[in-house]
């Protein structure tokens, strides 16, 4: 019975000590486990913090030497302004008592071509693996060496190789697990160094505004450096010096309002009242006593005097925008006003005498409305004393880069850094068309800087939130889409079929509108990547 029980006693405490270690090793596992992990994220954190790409590979190959118990890493990048395609980072601290650098370095570039012509990692364990190896010489430079175990591994990202990272050891091995922990490493490394060298590279096309604009040219806070503009601030200087009539001429949004706010300025009626009044926002029934005021009881709800736009403009400017949009019937008075320098407020019969200056602006052809009989003749003469003729942002090209910088400074609200485009950027903005001219570049670049958080703006932020013109192709009117579904039913069709057909189509005008980009092709019209490709390979539309 003693006998018996030394022996379970002995059993248990062989029992309780195996299971101490079974325990002690699974906890050394885990916390060694729990460091490469926290390595792993450490780095991905870091990695998205920096902007320089040797540093941030210095980062790499610090831990990865570490954490791998290496003797030596090189993590390399391809570039193409390199001499030899590669640029790399070199951390060893044990490499000058084991061998000589450049030999190292020699078998490291030749595994280093193996990797970016292949694509595929290089995985020697242990000296056991060297056969593995299918280049004869690069086998032989490995086995002349000290070296037992080497592993490299393409960075890479759907099939494209932005670098290599290549780690070994003297005299020690690598694990399996050590060969998924590097390919890991890898991965987190391919995609901070394409984040990386994009951020550099919309950095280095950011030097557009450091290099080529140092002050932004403007005249009484119209922007402008081209030649059109140029002519036109020489009119306005001169213009200004004199009480003759100006009517500011242009498309919507070319900045007619402020021309005539710098005539203003600049005149010596500088100090004197600028009464603006635009003519199409106004209703005709309501435009009378708008402009010329009203007496108490003049109408219906007239409870008091009114004082009219031309009566406050008096001794200073009146600016009447959108000229072209003023009533027959309004145009006679108007013009007795310039004649004679007197009205009488709607329902007065005092004549008031009155000093203005008179500026007027409109985008409508005047000459075919005097020919159709919407606009009097002698009015325009009145008016036309000297016309301003500004031009479209089309016609003025070259000045869009120094409007972007302008509104850029004027919308960036909070923002410590100044808002920059790239040049790809710029040069999506130069080619738009911009119907809506300055202010609807304006409206953009005001969008822009609300959507888009970070400083520099690239062309791929101003794909996606303001889409090409080029639209799909639509019919003129309802009346073209009932005539093509009439014809259609007659010559007889299936309805899935039909639907079938207008999407392909619609799908194939829109991948070539993005550059036979899925992405670009999902954000322009709203659908899942899902969706695209299933629908791609539904109509077989090629990519």
């Amino acid at each position: 019975m003693t006998i018996a029980i030394l022996m379970v006693t002995a059993m248990a405490t062989l029992f309780t000590r195996g299971f101490r270690n079974v325990i002690l090793s699974s906890y050394f596992n885990l916390e060694k486990h729990a460091k490469e992990i926290s390595t792993i994220l450490k780095l991905s954190k870091t990695i998205s913090s920096k902007e320089e790409l040797k540093n941030i590979l210095s980062n790499i190959a610090d831990e990865l030497k570490e954490l791998l118990s290496s003797d030596f890493t090189r993590i390399s990048i391809i570039e193409d302004d390199s001499s030899n395609g590669m640029s790399d980072i070199f951390l060893n601290d044990t490499i000058s008592k084991k061998t000589d650098e450049q030999k190292l370095l020699t078998k490291i570039k030749m595994i280093e071509r193996l990797l970016t012509t292949k694509k595929e990692a290089v995985v020697i364990k242990n000296p056991s693996d060297f056969e593995k190896i299918d280049d004869s010489l690069l086998l032989s430079q490995l086995k002349s060496s000290e070296m037992t175990a080497i592993m490299g591994w393409p960075i890479k990202i759907e099939n494209e190789v932005y670098g290599t990272i290549v780690t070994g050891k003297y005299r020690k091995t690598y694990t399996d697990y050590d060969a998924t922990l590097l390919g890991i490493l890898s991965e987190h490394a391919a995609i901070s160094i394409k984040n990386a060298k994009m951020l550099e590279q919309l950095h280095n096309e950011s030097a557009y505004f450091e290099s080529k604009i140092t002050e932004i040219e403007k005249f009484e806070n119209i922007i402008g450096k081209s030649p059109k503009m140029q002519s036109v601030f020489k009119i306005i200087e001169k213009a200004a010096k004199t009480d003759i009539p100006v009517i500011v001429r242009g498309e919507s949004g070319t900045g007619k309002e402020l021309v005539a706010t710098a005539l203003q300025n600049l005149s010596i009626r500088r100090d004197e009242p600028f009464i603006k009044i635009n003519c199409a926002a106004i209703p005709k029934e309501l435009m009378e006593s708008e402009l010329f005021g009203h007496e108490k009881g003049a109408f219906t709800g007239a409870d008091i005097r009114k004082i009219g736009k031309i009566e406050q403009a008096d001794k200073g400017t009146l600016f009447l925008d959108e000229i072209g949009d003023m009533s027959l019937g309004l145009q006679v008075k108007l013009l007795r006003v310039l004649q004679e320098n007197t009205f009488e407020r709607v329902g007065g019969n005092d004549p008031i005498k009155v000093d203005f200056r008179l500026i007027s602006a409109t985008n409508q052809n005047l000459e075919e409305q005097i020919r159709i009989g919407k606009f009097r003749k002698d009015l325009f003469y009145r008016i036309n004393g000297l016309p301003i003729f500004l031009p479209s942002l089309h016609e003025r090209k070259e000045d869009i880069h120094l409007l972007v910088r302008f509104l850029s400074q004027k919308y960036k609200n909070n923002r410590v850094k100044d808002i920059q485009f790239t040049n790809s950027a710029m040069k999506l903005l130069v080619e738009k068309k911009w119907e809506g001219n300055v202010r609807e570049l304006e409206n953009l670049i005001y969008r822009i800087i609300t959507m888009v958080d970070q400083d520099v703006i690239s062309a791929d932020d101003i794909w996606r939130i303001s889409p090409p013109e080029e639209k799909i192709q639509h019919f003129s009117s309802t009346g073209d889409i009932d005539a093509y579904i009439q014809n259609t039913i007659k010559e007889g069709c299936k309805i899935n079929e039909e639907i079938n057909r207008f999407e392909k189509k619609f799908l194939e005008q829109t991948l070539n509108m993005c550059g036979r980009s899925m992405v670009k092709a999902c954000d322009l019209i709203g659908i899942k990547k899902t969706t695209l490709y299933y629908k791609v390979n539904k109509y077989n539309i090629s990519i």
